[in-house]
């Protein structure tokens, strides 16, 4: 089991200080249907993260639906051009996934999870950085699928002290965030081609 790198909890900081990332609730969250949840496998974080999601289930008075769609990666395999698996189709096979999950359960709330440490990540030299560029270009893709669904992204962070906590980061503040101060910070971690495919101030960008 790894442990968060200190660059990755800086990001953390700086995004919370920015206010790019704000702590998980249940406000504006429709969970009497239930909810999608595309996340790593983690044998080690997995009970946690369940339990926080029941929790806010039954704090909102329903009862829990987490239907979960998991496998190394999460949510970043739907990025165009993901360094997780590629040319092995996973990227449609989770989208379809979602299309069936959507279809047998009539749930309509999605939520595309990142987590640090992530194993799979470390093992391809990403950083948090890294990962939530994917994250933020796999969000347009799972729209898509259905854009009556609400698609929204959180990151899951396991810190050095033992403490949990899960974060919904804004889609829309992150590329503000990027084209204000993240690129002078991160811009040289990415290969020139990750950044023509996944860069965070594409132009075709998707709401929030």
């Amino acid at each position: 089991m790894g442990q968060l790198q200190e660059f990755d909890r800086q990001v953390i900081d700086q995004l919370r200080q920015a206010q790019v990332i704000e702590d998980m609730s249940r406000e504006g969250l429709d969970l009497s249907r239930g909810v999608i949840v595309i996340r790593c496998p983690d044998g080690d974080q997995m009970l946690d993260r369940i339990e926080h999601d029941r929790q806010t289930a039954i704090a909102a008075g329903v009862t829990p639906r987490i239907h979960l769609i998991t496998h190394h990666g999460g949510c970043m395999v739907v990025a165009p051009d993901s360094s997780f698996y590629p040319g092995r189709g996973i990227d449609e096979y989770v989208l379809e996934q979602i299309r069936e999950a959507e279809a047998l359960k009539e749930i309509h709330l999605v939520l595309a999870e990142i987590h640090a440490p992530c194993g799979k990540a470390a093992s391809l030299g990403l950083t948090l950085v890294h990962q939530i560029v994917l994250q933020m270009a796999a969000k347009p893709r799972i729209k898509a699928v259905d854009p009556t669904n609400k698609v929204l992204c959180r990151i899951h962070v396991d810190f050095a002290d033992g403490r949990k906590r899960t974060y919904f980061i804004s889609r829309a503040k992150w590329l503000a965030f990027w084209d204000a101060q993240g690129r002078a910070l991160w811009g040289h971690l990415f290969e020139p081609l990750m950044m023509e495919t996944c860069d965070p101030s594409d132009t075709q960008r998707a709401p929030n």
